[in-house]
C-alpha cells in the first residue's frame, strides 16, 4: 500500500484528537419574583353614652344601750321600722339588703382617767337599690326620718358587657365602611385581614359605677329632698377605636 495513503487518514485522527473540547456554560433563569401585596389600612371609631340604670341607697342604723343584748334588740326594732318605710317610699322588699349586725363596745375617755365603758353599740349598714330614680327625695327622707345616718347613693349600670359589645360592633362597622367606600371609590379590590387593634378612650377601665354621693342628713332634716339633677342626667362616654389592614 501507497504510504501516502496511510498518512492522510491518521493526519485526520490526530486532527480531531487535537481540537478543544466544547464547554457548554448553563446559566440559571432567576425565577421571577412575585409583587408584593399592597396595604390599605383604615381606623373606625365609635362613642356611646351609658347612662344608670338603677341607683343604690347605703346607709346605716344603730342603737347603744348598756347591755349588748338590749342594744341589738333596739336595733332589730329600728331596722324593721325603716324595712317598713322603705316599702312605703317605693323600694321593693327584694330590693332591700342588709349587712349582719355588728356589736362594739363604746367607751368614755377622760383626761386623767382610764377609759371606761359606757355601754355597747349595734349597728348594720343597708343597700336599698330602685330604678325610679324619682322616687329618690321620698326614699331618702323616709330613710333619714327612720333614724338612717351615713348616707350615700350610688348610680350604676345593670349590663356594662352589653354597652362594650355595643360599642365594639358600631367601631367595626365604622371601620369596614370606610374601607369598602374608599375601595369602590378608588376601583381597588380589598384582599384579606392582615391585621387588626383595637384601642380604647375614655371609660376604657370603668366599672360600671359612678361616684357615691354623700346625703347630708342634716340639712334634709330642716329642708327639702335635694334635686336629682345630675343623678339622672350623667352620662359615661366608651370610647372605642378599631384599625384593620387589608391587603390589595
Amino acid at each position: 500500500m501507497h504510504p501516502t495513503r496511510i498518512a492522510l487518514p491518521l493526519l485526520a485522527l490526530a486532527a480531531v484528537a487535537c481540537r478543544a473540547p466544547e464547554t457548554h456554560v448553563h446559566l440559571d433563569r432567576p425565577a421571577e419574583a412575585k409583587p408584593e401585596h399592597g396595604q390599605f389600612a383604615v381606623t373606625g371609631t365609635a362613642e356611646v353614652k351609658v347612662r344608670p340604670d338603677v341607683v343604690d341607697l347605703h346607709l346605716t342604723i344603730a342603737a347603744e344601750a348598756p347591755k349588748a343584748k338590749t342594744a341589738a334588740a333596739q336595733l332589730r326594732a329600728k331596722q324593721a321600722e325603716l324595712r317598713g318605710a322603705l316599702v312605703a317610699a317605693g323600694i321593693a322588699a327584694e330590693d332591700l339588703s342588709f349587712s349582719s349586725l355588728g356589736i362594739e363596745p363604746v367607751y368614755t375617755y377622760d383626761e386623767h382617767a382610764p377609759p371606761r365603758l359606757r355601754g355597747y353599740r349595734a349597728a348594720i349598714d343597708l343597700t336599698a337599690t330602685s330604678k325610679q330614680f324619682e322616687t329618690l327625695p321620698d326614699v331618702l327622707e323616709a330613710a333619714v326620718t327612720a333614724g338612717a345616718t351615713n348616707v350615700t347613693t350610688e348610680r350604676r349600670v345593670l349590663d356594662l358587657p352589653a354597652h362594650k359589645r355595643e360599642v365594639r360592633d358600631l367601631a367595626l362597622a365604622a371601620a369596614k365602611a370606610k374601607a369598602e367606600q374608599t375601595a369602590s371609590a378608588l376601583g381597588v379590590k380589598l384582599g384579606r385581614i392582615t391585621a387588626i387593634s383595637e384601642s380604647s378612650d375614655d371609660g376604657s377601665g370603668w366599672n360600671g359605677r359612678w361616684n357615691r354621693e354623700t346625703v347630708n342628713v342634716a340639712q334634709m332634716a330642716v329642708a327639702a329632698p335635694p334635686s336629682l339633677g345630675p343623678m339622672v342626667g350623667d352620662a359615661q362616654t366608651l370610647t372605642l377605636t378599631i384599625s384593620i389592614s387589608y391587603e390589595l
